[in-house]
């Protein structure tokens, strides 16, 4: 195979097996087919978190750690292995990092596209991203160079890859295009990686994007100031007259 392309479930936003037996349990009485034989749809090998089913981050990332050694075993050398993930949890993308790492892939490239709408049912009131982050992987036994793992580092090659300072950039777009380059600096260095370094990086992110929002409130409040200092002149007025009028 030249690419493997999926979808997998993001974490535990959604509860794809629950949704689906809303749908299944009609069409089991409907569809005379082996795949409504059980009682409910199959759950045991969804790659989710999901405490009614007992599965939590561990279980998350054995199964897709799963997939993902399954699409290691039928790509080619320099096949590629794409899908997509947005989450608003740090501990999400620690995880699904160890899937890729411990599935033989190593990120390469990533960037975000939009997905969501905000009005979706399924994501309503949870905070959820409204796009997704494109996630391009290799196997991991193609040589490549290490990257910096300063903080500092990861965010200058985020901002060279948006092109600009940040400054205007929409708050998730910011935060998935820095989340790709730290997937893509961790699996560059496995080795030198924790969990502890990864927190430490994202705090590094969260920081700077209250300086930016600092930044740009400074900037709004300067300009209203300024627009304050502006006068309405009457017509053909110059402003010599209004100086003028002002000493009189």
């Amino acid at each position: 195979m030249d690419f493997v392309i999926t979808d997998p479930p993001y974490y535990d936003s959604i509860h794809y097996s629950e949704l689906s037996n809303f749908f299944y349990v009609w069409l089991k009485n409907i569809v005379k087919h082996n795949y409504f034989s059980a009682e409910h749809v199959p759950v045991d090998e969804e790659v989710i978190v999901n405490d009614t089913m007992d599965k939590g981050e561990k279980e998350y990332q054995e199964l897709l750690t799963a997939v993902f050694k399954e699409g290691n075993r039928v790509l080619a050398d320099n096949g590629k292995l794409i899908f997509t993930f947005h989450h608003t949890k740090w501990k999400a993308w620690w995880t699904v990092l160890m899937a890729i790492i411990n599935g033989g892939f190593r990120v390469i490239d990533s960037f975000p596209v939009m997905s969501e709408y905000k009005v979706n049912p399924h994501i309503r009131n949870k905070q959820s991203l409204d796009m997704d982050l494109v996630l391009v992987c290799q196997k991991n036994s193609i040589p490549c160079d290490s990257l910096s793992l300063l903080p500092h580092e990861i965010m200058a090659r985020a901002l060279e890859s948006i092109g600009i300072r940040g400054n205007g950039v929409n708050e998730n777009r910011l935060f998935l295009h820095f989340m790709g380059e730290l997937l893509r600096t961790a699996c560059a260095t496995a080795e030198k990686v924790n969990y502890e370094w990864f927190e430490n990086v994202l705090l590094h992110f969260d920081n700077f994007r209250i300086e930016v929002e600092i930044s740009q409130s400074k900037n709004e409040g300067e300009s209203e100031q300024t627009d304050k200092s502006f006068q309405q002149l009457r017509l053909l007025e110059t402003t010599d007259d209004y100086s003028s009028d002002k000493q009189r």
